[in-house]
């Protein structure tokens, strides 16, 4: 489980994920709620594509705005091929909770994906019958989620927004049943942090293997929209 409030760049950091992974050799199937493709695609690109395929323009507000260079785009996509796979929310249905997991499947059966995103819990359009039913639904699904990723021996990012109040335990401020992160094996939250040496911290609340707890900290390069390590290795090019 990935959290995190609004604005704070939960799935800019998963973007970044998905493209990690793909830079592995792994296959991934990505659930967006919130993007439609044509924007998740723009959004995922200018982070493929690192400072050196950026250009930089300004557009008719004034603001200063950068995107892919055309000599590079069509390589990234090519790149990309049939390792990012991407569900979108043009397709609107009464319950998006079935769906999600068959295409999962598909993805799955198909193109080899073994590593899903769901972004959001929010955005999946869980069907209720009632009002008081809506926290069982969330949780059916979360478990739904739980038992594909056991049974396809895969790998789910749910992203889930926290309650208004957050508390000092970052896992009981998730909003919704405490299923969710009862089922999870990890859970991390994402923070931009103001007045300090860097921008942004992804904490590890939850680590059901190893139990190693902690903060890894992160600067934000507003041009590639990337998060990048204060220390330690990470992918300079894709």
């Amino acid at each position: 489980v990935m959290t995190g409030t609004r604005g704070e760049g939960k799935s800019t950091f998963a973007g970044q994920m998905a493209l990690n992974l793909v830079h592995e050799g792994k296959s991934v199937c990505f659930y967006s709620g919130e993007l439609n493709a044509s924007t998740f695609q723009s959004w995922i690109i200018n982070q493929a594509a690192g400072p050196r395929f950026i250009d930089q323009y300004t557009d008719k507000f004034g603001e200063t705005r950068y995107r892919v260079d055309t000599w590079a785009e069509p390589r990234i996509l090519t790149w990309l091929g049939k390792k990012l796979i991407l569900y979108d929310n043009n397709i609107v249905k009464a319950s998006e909770r079935n769906s999600i997991i068959e295409r999962f499947r598909i993805a799955h059966q198909f193109f080899g994906c073994d590593v899903f995103f769901v972004d959001n819990l929010m955005t999946a359009r869980i069907p209720i019958d009632q009002e008081r039913d809506f926290y069982r639904a969330q949780s059916n699904f979360v478990r739904d989620l739980t038992e594909f990723a056991i049974n396809s021996n895969s790998h789910v990012v749910l992203i889930a927004h926290p309650r208004k109040n957050i508390g000092s335990d970052l896992n009981d401020a998730i909003a919704g049943t405490a299923d969710i992160t009862n089922l999870a094996s990890n859970v991390m939250a994402v923070s931009k942090k103001e007045n300090a040496e860097w921008d942004a911290e992804v904490e590890i609340t939850k680590n059901r293997q190893y139990g190693s707890l902690g903060a890894i900290r992160f600067n934000f390069e507003k041009s590639t929209r990337r998060f990048v390590l204060t220390s330690g290795k990470q992918i300079d090019k894709y």
